[in-house]
């Protein structure tokens, strides 16, 4: 699944130690000496009581894999991240949510020697206790990744950057092929030939072409706010199989005569 991050907000209530949330991939290209450095930001609000941490884990997916899809301890997981990440300890640093729950607000810079995977989770683990007490993780977060201040990299992790570059590219190109079909579609209406499998064709551009442009507009509001449009990529993705279906239908009759 590709990086949503960006801005993750939520609420966890498990019975687990601790739990998944969030991945984003940091950028080193930046000037280390701007102030538009890559940033994670962290705001969560949690009962008093907890001892509430935010693990982080970084390099490849193979190394992650083998501390979340295996049956390590917290604790493992815990110096694991202390070694390779880093260990956040959520102490109240803001105005108290209310009587019970506290609040915590922070923001970090990232500085690291090459693009790095970063896996969040929250663990509520008191490493203070006699051999490590641990509960169940109860929060309300809200997780912001930024790399640097442009505008088409800001909410983008490092493997997707030049996304909407490229995705403005193709609608041009799109824009530019729906123009050529709409002067066809006239000369051939004038001439009396628009047979059915022209309609399947053209169809099937101002299918795509509609797709692509809710993929731009989820795009455009990404990189505006880091918040994922899913309603958007999912109607992308129906235009999509529909312009593929209505154009493998087209490519059958022409094949078939």
């Amino acid at each position: 699944e590709p990086a949503r991050g960006l801005v993750e907000s939520g609420t966890v209530v498990t019975w687990q130690s601790w739990v998944y949330v969030a991945r984003f991939c940091f950028d080193t290209s930046i000037d280390r000496s701007s102030d538009a450095k890559p940033v994670f930001r962290v705001e969560a609000v949690f009962p008093r009581d907890d001892a509430l941490k935010v693990l982080l884990f970084f390099d490849t997916f193979e190394d992650w894999n083998r501390v979340w899809s295996s049956d390590t301890l917290l604790g493992a997981a815990y110096n694991q991240s202390s070694a390779r990440g880093g260990v956040i300890l959520l102490r109240p640093n803001a105005q108290p949510f209310n009587a019970t729950h506290d609040t915590y607000n922070q923001q970090f810079e990232f500085v690291t020697s090459r693009p790095r995977w970063f896996y969040v989770t929250l663990a509520n683990y008191d490493t203070e206790c006699s051999g490590g007490c641990q509960g169940p993780v109860v929060a309300d977060y809200h997780l912001t990744f930024t790399n640097g201040d442009i505008w088409t990299e800001k909410h983008f992790g490092f493997d997707q950057f030049g996304s909407l570059q490229t995705l403005i590219a193709f609608t041009g190109l799109y824009l530019v092929l729906f123009v050529l079909c709409f002067v066809a579609l006239r000369r051939l209406v004038r001439l009396g030939k628009l047979h059915h499998t022209v309609r399947l064709l053209l169809f099937s551009v101002l299918v795509q072409f509609a797709s692509i442009l809710c993929r731009l507009g989820a795009s455009i509001k990404f990189a505006d706010s880091g918040v994922t449009n899913h309603g958007a990529n999912v109607a992308a993705r129906l235009l999509t199989c529909m312009a593929d279906v209505t154009l493998t239908l087209e490519a059958l009759l022409v094949a078939a005569g």
